[in-house]
């Protein structure tokens, strides 16, 4: 599955989560990834943790 995932999806880089106000009640993580399923082949989005 691994394998899988890696011909789909390129990985663009590593970062780190530094929330500038963690009195929100949760945390919202900009994403970007490809995919080369996807017409455009990017897709931008925020995952959000609460």
């Amino acid at each position: 599955m691994s394998v899988l995932r890696e011909r789909i999806f390129e990985r663009k880089g590593e970062g780190s989560l530094k929330p500038q106000n963690t009195e929100l009640g949760h945390i919202e993580i900009p994403v970007t990834f490809t995919c080369a399923q996807y017409r455009d082949g990017v897709i931008d989005g925020t995952i959000t943790l609460i």
